[in-house]
């Protein structure tokens, strides 16, 4: 990595949910879009800050 090159982070917090899809419809009623590459059944990757 030179000096032009920004260092970038990933940071991730699990928070249990009781019900997957329908908090996925609640986020997404929001306008919030999920990470498909980071999703599946058991789990949903919410992108924040990009």
């Amino acid at each position: 990595m030179n000096a032009s090159t920004p260092a970038t982070r990933s940071f991730f917090v699990t928070v249990p949910v009781a019900d997957l899809d329908r908090s996925k419809a609640f986020f997404g009623a929001l306008g919030l879009t999920f990470d498909p590459a980071l999703s599946d059944d058991g789990g949903a990757c919410l992108p924040a800050g990009r």
